[in-house]
């Protein structure tokens, strides 16, 4: 048994926030983790209730309704928001339990709560730890859907194909992308850096296409009221590609679509406009629904704030940080009884290859990798762009084509038995220093991090699975530098 004179200390020395409160929700212990996770003295809130302190939690429950089930059900884990003294937020992996006296009788509740970056950082680092198994597997799946991704992308390339030909490819494309996305998002569970999303070029145009025909599906699976009519308008631009992360994007269209759907009660127009601003491309959805008022304009993008009756309040400001990802900035605009325009601006990066009459040059490129069908799937659809290719089984043999050969691309992959991608990088760059290296990876650019160094050797890195796209984007960006950078 712990000496009861011993416990204070013992809790003071716990990094989580550990709050004790009575059988009326009084807070009657605070232990120093408490104190810098709320930003509060003890003494400032001892005697005052849980529910008074700033917390939300992620299935909107008051406190008093949340203690009910404690004392009643057991105890409750999950995730809240705390907001800080200063008006920060933290989110944390939260427990409630409650606690008995000596005859089993009701004595009051324990909340502890962790903060996720300190969750995060207790996570097993090495790739041979069990918990980093989520990643190895992501790592498995994106290498296995490689040369699929490849090929789909050849054959959309293939002249004569008939248009239900091409939709059928089309979709199992989409397929495939929601596959790789998945197993992508399955290594993210563990991962100890910060989000680093994989980045390629995205035709706002064709996903906002997508949005009519996935509201008159959503219509047919939830029926709505009878006599609604809603119509869609399209003013879609001809509009660059931006960097960013298709299923990200799409998932943020699709929510400012129902959120639209859901404000027409009695029907209207919606209006979906894609604008080039020259330095930015401007994606709007607008409706003709009940609006907002400014009170409510100005809490929309809070956590937890919403309108709806069945709503969870986290639509918009998921969107908005899907949007700040992608170093874009969402605004609303709104007028009661008129509608609501949510306005998304992305930045866009203009090449010769994205300018009208603009063409990719054709490079002599030497491709390294130890998986055969991967091997292969690249060489093909290195040469249906044009380029001159040679292909390599590994680090060693990779190296001694390139003494023997003169390359404008090297391309290797960066996890291979022998020398590594990183190695072969290293000694192309000690051969010609001018020689653009890339290197491939099912793995993700932050779980890779620590083994490329803090000086980077390659020009830059290309996750898995490669697509048309993702190599014209990463070649272009990667010789233009080397342009810039080239003396005289």
């Amino acid at each position: 048994m712990i000496p009861s004179s011993h416990c204070a200390q013992i809790l003071d020395h716990i990094a989580d926030a550990v709050i004790v409160a009575d059988t009326d929700g009084r807070i009657t212990g605070w232990n120093a983790g408490a104190q810098r996770l709320f930003g509060h003295d003890r003494q400032e809130l001892i005697g005052q209730t849980l529910a008074a302190l700033p917390i939300a939690h992620a299935a909107p429950r008051p406190m008093a309704a949340m203690l009910r089930h404690v004392a009643e059900q057991g105890a409750w884990a999950g995730e809240t928001t705390v907001t800080r003294q200063d008006g920060t937020r933290r989110i944390c992996a939260t427990t409630l339990a409650p606690l008995f006296d000596d005859d089993g009788r009701p004595a009051g509740t324990v909340s502890i709560y962790r903060e996720a970056a300190r969750q995060a950082s207790a996570a097993p680092q090495s790739l041979s730890a069990s918990a980093d198994m989520p990643g190895i597997l992501s790592h498995k799946l994106i290498n296995m859907l490689s040369p699929s991704v490849l090929l789909i992308d050849l054959l959309l390339e293939e002249p004569g194909l008939s248009e239900q030909a091409r939709a059928l490819i089309g979709t199992i494309k989409a397929g495939t992308g929601d596959a790789t996305d998945l197993a992508r998002r399955l290594g993210q569970l563990y991962r100890t850096a910060a989000p680093v999303e994989p980045l390629a070029p995205v035709d706002l145009r064709a996903l906002m296409a997508e949005l009519p025909p996935l509201a008159r599906h959503q219509e047919e699976q939830e029926p709505r009221p009878v006599g609604r009519e809603i119509a869609f308008e399209l003013q879609l631009e001809d509009v660059p590609p931006i960097d960013g992360n298709a299923s990200e994007l799409r998932q943020c269209l699709a929510d400012l679509l129902g959120n639209a759907v859901d404000a027409m009660t009695q029907g209207g127009t919606i209006c979906l406009r894609l604008q080039d601003g020259g330095d930015s491309i401007i994606a709007t959805v607008q409706d003709s629904g009940r609006g907002m008022t400014e009170a409510e304009q100005t809490r929309c993008l809070e956590p937890f704030f919403t309108t709806k009756a069945a709503g969870a309040g986290l639509g918009l400001p998921l969107c908005a940080g899907i949007v700040a990802r992608h170093r874009g900035r969402l605004s609303l605009s709104s007028t009661p009884g008129e509608g609501t325009a949510c306005h998304l601006e992305f930045p866009v990066e203009r090449t010769a290859a994205s300018r009208p009459g603009g063409a990719s040059a054709a490079y002599r490129i030497l491709y390294i990798d130890d998986e055969p069908i991967v091997r292969r799937s690249m060489s093909m659809l290195l040469a249906a762009l044009g380029h001159e290719t040679d292909v390599a089984a590994n680090g060693y043999a990779g190296i001694d084509q390139f003494k023997a050969q003169a390359y404008d691309v090297v391309i290797s992959d960066f996890s291979m038995p022998g020398l590594t991608g990183r190695d072969v990088a290293a000694a192309i760059k000690a051969l010609r220093p001018d020689t653009v290296v890339l290197l491939s990876t099912g793995w993700q650019t932050a779980q890779i991090a620590p083994a490329l160094g803090e000086e980077a050797v390659e020009d830059g890195i290309i996750e898995k699975p490669v697509t048309i796209d993702t190599l014209k984007a990463a070649l272009s960006r990667a010789m233009a530098r080397r342009s810039t950078t080239r003396p005289g």
